[in-house]
């Protein structure tokens, strides 16, 4: 049986309407959902920019942690290490941050010099205070050594309580060594400027003695000459006595006249001008003026083979022969001179060169000191003894005349310096 006709017209003129209701009620509905949704899309925008900046801030954050060349490490209230960053791996031997996390900080930690690890008191206090500390400590890596750093410490606090400690350190071996090097140098400055007082004293002094002491050389070779002419017994006179006496004292005047010449060589070393020099009458010369170091500790003996003159600066050749005969006395322990000697020999070598050798019986230097040697400020003497400076300005002085200066040495043996000259007429 059929649906009425109007039955249906009735109901599709219904539905018409309802579509056209619908239609009319979208746009409001879909305006009134977009309302509603913007607040919530609008925190999501917040909330997913938000996660951004954080992202980024955390980047930025590793980023200068990690290029930074300050040591930073995290430690928790027990002292352990909660977090590292490169520089704190680098400074302590490390490479991997494993290989630094969880372990305690201050246990690896001394003072300056000492060779215990800190009190247990001290760690306490570095790790529980709320104090700022700033000190200079050394840290023992997994190798052994020992690194110096300058070490700073500030608590970290949420909501004003305790909750660990950040520590800074920066590796300051450089810092010392260049502490250490200036304060050598000012030392051996202020050792230089002494030398040169001392120097300008002598070339007076030297002058002056000259005066009294050629009257005196005369008068003495006056008296030698008249008790010469005197017959050998005269009562009450004991010639011979009175001749031996006169004799040692000219002999000893001469010395004196000798040695002030010496000082005078000496004195001009800040003379720059060259001449012809007779390297073997240099080398006595030095010898003159080392006497008293060496006389109780070696014998010298000498082995010119009468070489010809070099072209030098006189005062400066025997400055570097007084330099070497004086450490070579210094190398020889105890006073026994029956069985040390301090061998000086010269010779023509087959380029032609004047070639100097002093050698000693002495203690040795260590095979791996040797290399170092003529380094500035390098010295193996106790302090106070040795400047370092004496070979390095022998090798300066050496180079500087077109010559050249070699070592060779065992312990126990003794030590050849040997100094090599171009001769003057080359």
């Amino acid at each position: 049986m059929g649906v009425p006709l109007r039955a249906l017209l009735a109901t599709s003129g219904l539905c018409a309407a309802l579509v056209f209701v619908v239609r009319r009620a979208l746009p409001w509905l879909q305006a009134r959902r977009e309302r509603q949704a913007s607040p919530l899309l609008e925190a999501a925008q917040r909330a997913r920019q938000a996660r951004q900046q954080a992202r980024e801030s955390e980047d930025r954050v590793r980023l200068l942690l990690d290029s930074t060349v300050e040591a930073i490490c995290g430690l928790d209230l027990d002292g352990l290490v909660t977090f590292c960053n490169p520089a704190a791996l680098r400074i302590l031997g490390l490479s991997a941050p494993e290989q630094l996390l969880g372990r305690s900080f201050y246990a690896m930690a001394r003072l300056p010099g000492a060779e215990q690890a800190l009190p247990a008191v001290w760690i306490e206090a570095a790790v529980h205070t709320y104090a700022h500390l700033d000190q200079e400590l050394q840290l023992r890596r997994d190798d052994g050594a020992l690194v110096p750093v300058q070490h700073s410490a500030a608590a970290m606090l949420r909501q004003g309580k305790l909750v660990g400690r950040v520590v800074t350190f920066l590796d300051i071996a450089e810092r010392k060594r260049a502490e250490e090097a200036l304060r050598k140098s000012q030392a051996q400055l202020r050792m230089a400027d002494r030398l040169a007082t001392v120097g300008t004293l002598s070339a007076g002094v030297a002058h002056e003695i000259n005066n009294p002491l050629a009257y005196t050389v005369a008068n003495l070779s006056f008296v030698q000459d008249a008790l010469a002419r005197l017959p050998d017994s005269m009562p009450g006179v004991d010639v011979a006595e009175l001749r031996a006496s006169i004799a040692e004292a000219s002999e000893g005047a001469e010395r004196v006249r000798r040695i002030v010449k010496d000082m005078k060589t000496l004195s001009r070393m800040d003379d720059e001008r060259i001449g012809v020099v007779d390297v073997e009458a240099a080398l006595d010369a030095s010898v003159n003026m080392a006497i008293h170091e060496l006389r109780h500790r070696a014998q010298v003996v000498k082995d010119y083979a009468r070489v010809p003159l070099v072209r030098c600066n006189e005062g400066r050749l025997v400055q570097v022969f007084l330099n070497l005969l004086v450490n070579a006395a210094q190398a020889i322990t105890g006073n026994a001179p029956e069985r040390n000697e301090v061998r000086l020999a010269t010779c023509v070598d087959g380029r032609g060169r004047v070639a100097v050798e002093i050698s000693d019986t002495g203690v040795g230097i260590p095979e791996e000191v040797l290399p170092r040697i003529f380094d500035p400020f390098f010295t193996t003497k106790p302090v106070g003894v040795g400047t370092g400076l004496g070979l390095s300005i022998c090798h300066s002085l050496v180079t500087g005349m077109g010559g050249d200066i070699e070592v060779a040495s065992k312990v126990g043996v003794g030590t050849r310096f040997l100094i090599v000259l171009p001769a003057a007429g080359a």
